[in-house]
C-alpha cells in the first residue's frame, strides 16, 4: 500500500497551528487514477498556485519545497506528482493513458478540485524544467533531504521517470506550440534561463513572440539553465511574488 506521507503544519509563535493555514497531503482521484497531491499555504485567502513539474516522468516537488517554499507565504501552493511520476507512479498505469491530452485532463480535474477545496477561482501558473549541470550537487539534498521524501523512494522515482519518458517522448518531442496553442486567454509569464541547453531560449522566445494573450511578460535569468527556480531561487521567488501575485490576487 502506498502512503502519501506527512507534511508539517504552519505554526504560530506559541506553537499553535496557524489559523487559516493549510498543510495537507493525500492521494486524489484524477483521470481514474490515484495521484499524489500536497497543498500548503500560510493562508487559504492567498491565491492558489499549481506547480507543474517538467518531464515526463520526474517529480520536482522536492526541489520546489527546498528552494521555493517561501512562495507558501503569498500563495496556496499545490504540489502534484503527475501520473507516472514520483509518488504517483504505479506499474498498473495503462501506458496508453500516458498522453498529453490525458495529462491536460488530469490537470483540469485537479484545478477543479483545488478550487472547490479552497473556494477559489481557477488560476493556474506553470513552472517547468530540468537541471543545469553545475547545480547537480544539489540534487541529492533536494531529493533525499525533504521532509516529505525518503531515500527509499528514489528507485521508484527513477523507474517512473524512465517509464514515463519511454511512453510519452515520441508524442512530446513532436509538439509544436506555435501551431497547437497560438492563444491563451490568461496572463502569461515566461521565466527563461539564459544558459538553457535543454530547450534553446531562442525557441521559447519565438513562441513568446507569436503567442496571443491578454498580457505577457518575459523575464530572463542570466545565471540559470533549464530550471531558474532551482538555479536562482531567490530571484525566482521574488519574481513570482512581485509579478504574478498582483495579477491573480483579488
Amino acid at each position: 500500500m502506498r502512503h502519501p506521507g506527512k507534511t508539517r503544519p504552519f505554526r504560530g509563535p506559541d506553537g499553535e497551528v496557524l489559523s487559516g493555514s493549510i498543510a495537507e497531503v493525500a492521494y486524489r482521484r484524477l483521470g481514474g487514477l490515484d495521484q499524489w497531491v500536497m497543498i500548503r499555504g500560510e493562508s487559504v485567502a492567498n491565491p492558489p498556485l499549481i506547480l507543474l513539474h517538467g518531464g515526463p516522468g520526474w517529480s520536482e516537488t522536492g526541489f520546489f519545497r527546498r528552494f521555493n517554499a517561501s512562495l507558501e507565504k503569498d500563495f496556496t501552493a499545490v504540489y502534484w506528482d503527475q501520473r507516472g511520476a514520483g509518488k504517483s507512479f504505479d506499474r498498473a498505469i495503462p501506458e496508453s493513458s500516458m498522453t498529453v491530452e490525458q495529462f491536460i485532463s488530469d490537470l483540469d480535474e485537479l484545478a477543479g478540485a483545488v478550487c472547490e477545496r479552497l473556494g477559489a477561482d481557477n488560476w493556474l501558473s506553470r513552472f517547468e524544467g530540468q537541471m543545469r549541470p553545475r547545480a547537480l550537487w544539489k540534487l541529492g539534498q533536494a531529493v533525499l533531504g525533504g521532509q516529505e521524501s525518503s531515500i527509499l523512494e528514489l528507485p521508484r522515482a527513477m523507474r517512473g521517470f524512465r517509464w514515463s519518458m519511454d511512453a510519452m517522448w515520441p508524442e512530446v518531442s513532436r509538439l509544436n506550440l506555435v501551431e497547437l496553442v497560438p492563444l491563451l486567454r490568461m496572463p502569461v509569464f515566461f521565466f527563461l534561463g539564459r544558459e538553457d541547453h535543454f530547450v534553446p531560449p531562442d525557441n521559447s522566445v519565438a513562441y513568446f513572440n507569436a503567442l496571443d494573450a491578454p498580457s505577457k511578460k518575459l523575464v530572463w535569468f542570466e545565471d540559470s539553465g533549464h530550471e531558474p527556480f532551482f538555479d536562482e531561487p531567490d530571484k525566482f521567488n521574488a519574481a513570482v511574488t512581485q509579478l504574478v501575485r498582483p495579477v491573480v490576487a483579488p
